[in-house]
């Protein structure tokens, strides 16, 4: 919270010190591929 009070009193965007990886953007694009719903069970895979 220290960090974040003096970037903006040095009137600075935060996401200047944030690295790509961390913003929700890259995270959504890193999750958006694990796991895809079934609409049921016709579409699970047969074993």
């Amino acid at each position: 919270m220290h960090a974040m009070a003096v970037i903006h009193q040095k009137e600075e965007y935060l996401e200047t010190y944030v690295k790509t990886w961390y913003t929700k953007q890259t995270q959504l694009a890193i999750y958006s591929n694990f796991i895809k719903p079934v609409k049921g069970l016709e579409q699970w895979e047969s074993m």
